[in-house]
C-alpha cells in the first residue's frame, strides 16, 4: 500500500476509536448525572432462547410476585388467582421487626427521654430554642405508649388497602397473566400463523402494540402496589421518637427488589463500565481489551433482541458498533495518535541487549 492509503487507514481507525469512544463515554455519563439507569427494560424484554437466562437476572421477571399473582390448579389445569398470603406475612414480620428494633413502649426509651427532659425543664428559662426541644421531647414521651398500637394500626389500613386494590383489579390481573400467550404470535392458529404474524407488516405492529400495552399495564399496576409497600415502610418507621431514631431505619424486606440482586449490581455497574470504556477509547489507552469489553457488552445487547427473530426490537446500530471495536481491537497499539502507540514507541526505542535485556551503562574498568 502507498504512503497515503496506509495514513488513510491511521486516520480511519482514529476516528473510528474516537467516535465509538465519545459514545461510551457520553452514554456512562448520562447514566451517572441521572442515577436511575434501569437494566431491566432490556432483560425484561429479552427474546429468543436466551431470554430465560437472562431474565434469571430480575428479582421478579414476570410481576407476579410483586402483584399477589400466583398458579393454582383447576379442574386439573394450571390457572392464575390472586393471593396476598405472601405479602402479608412479611408485612407482619417488619412490623414486628420493627417494634423490636426501635423498642416500641420499652421502659428503657421511657427512662431516657424522662432523664432527657428532666436536664431541659433545668436549663430551659426563656431560651425559644430549648422549649421547642422539651416540647418535642414531651410530646415524644406521650407518643411512647402508643407506638405497639399504632404500629398494629398501619398495618390493618396498608393491609386493607393492598386488599382492596387487589378485588378491585382482580379480574384484569387474571386476565393479563392468563393470556401472556398471545405474544408468541396468535397460537391457537398454529406455528405458521405465528410466523406470518411477525413477518407481515400490520400484524407484526399489532403484536407489538399488544406487547407495549401489556408492559404499560404492568408498570402502571406496579407503581400502585409499591405506592402501598413505600407508605407502610415510611409510617411504621417514623413512629421512632427521640433516642430510639438513632438506631436507625428499618427496611421492608421486598422479595421482588433484593438490595444486593444481580439486577442491583448491574444497575451499578453498567454506567462506571461504559465511562470507563468510553474514556479508555478515546485516550487510546488499552485500546484492545477495551474495545474487547465494550465488543461483548454490546453483543450481550444484541443477544436480548436477536434480530434474526421475528418481533425483536432492532439491534442493528449496536451490531454494527460491535463490528467497529472488533476492527479496532484487531488493530491495537496500530492505532495512532494514543498512548499505546506512544508506549510502543517508547519501548521500541529503548535500547536492548542481544538477548531482549534493556543494555546497561558501561562501568569504567579500574586498574
Amino acid at each position: 500500500m502507498s504512503r497515503f492509503q496506509l495514513f488513510a487507514i491511521a486516520v480511519a481507525l482514529v476516528a473510528l476509536r474516537l467516535t465509538i469512544g465519545f459514545h461510551f463515554f457520553f452514554e456512562g455519563t448520562d447514566k451517572l448525572k441521572t442515577g436511575n439507569f434501569q437494566a431491566s427494560y432490556f432483560l425484561g424484554g429479552a427474546r429468543g432462547p436466551l431470554a430465560p437466562w437472562f431474565q434469571t437476572m430480575l428479582d421478579d421477571p414476570t410481576g407476579k410476585q410483586k402483584l399477589c399473582v400466583v398458579e393454582v390448579e383447576r379442574d386439573g389445569r394450571p390457572a392464575m388467582d390472586v393471593d396476598p398470603a405472601l405479602t402479608l406475612a412479611i408485612w407482619d414480620d417488619f412490623v414486628d421487626r420493627a417494634s423490636s428494633h426501635y423498642g416500641f413502649d420499652s421502659d428503657r426509651t421511657r427512662k431516657q427521654l424522662e432523664d432527657s427532659i428532666e436536664k431541659l425543664r433545668g436549663v430551659a428559662g426563656d431560651s425559644p430554642v430549648v422549649q421547642a426541644e422539651l416540647s418535642a421531647q414531651e410530646a415524644a414521651l406521650k407518643q411512647l405508649g402508643r407506638q405497639r398500637a399504632e404500629a398494629n394500626q398501619q398495618l390493618k389500613h396498608h393491609q386493607q388497602l393492598l386488599r382492596d386494590w387487589l378485588n378491585e383489579n382482580r379480574v384484569e390481573l387474571i386476565a393479563h397473566f392468563s393470556t401472556a400467550e398471545r405474544l408468541n404470535g396468535f397460537q391457537r392458529d398454529g406455528a405458521a400463523a405465528a410466523r406470518t404474524a411477525m413477518e407481515v407488516e400490520s400484524l407484526r405492529q399489532q403484536v407489538d402494540s399488544i406487547r407495549t400495552d401489556r408492559t404499560g399495564k404492568i408498570n402502571q399496576w406496579s407503581a400502585q402496589v409499591v405506592a402501598i409497600w413505600d407508605s407502610l415502610e415510611q409510617q411504621v418507621n417514623r413512629l421512632a421518637v427521640g433516642p430510639q431514631r438513632d438506631a436507625g431505619r428499618v427496611a421492608l424486606h421486598r422479595p421482588f427488589d433484593q438490595p444486593q440482586s444481580k439486577l442491583k449490581w448491574i444497575n451499578k455497574i453498567i454506567p462506571w463500565f461504559d465511562t470507563t470504556v468510553g474514556v479508555l477509547l478515546i485516550l487510546g489507552l488499552l485500546t484492545t481489551p477495551a474495545a474487547i469489553a465494550a465488543a461483548l457488552f454490546l453483543a450481550s445487547v444484541v443477544l436480548t433482541q436477536p434480530f434474526w427473530i421475528p418481533g425483536t426490537t432492532p439491534t442493528y446500530y449496536q451490531l454494527v458498533e460491535l463490528a467497529g471495536l472488533l476492527v479496532i481491537a484487531a488493530a491495537g497499539s496500530a492505532n495512532t495518535l494514543g498512548l499505546d502507540y506512544l508506549w510502543s514507541l517508547f519501548r521500541r526505542s529503548k535500547p536492548r541487549s542481544a538477548a531482549g535485556a534493556p543494555t546497561s551503562p558501561a562501568v569504567p574498568q579500574t586498574a
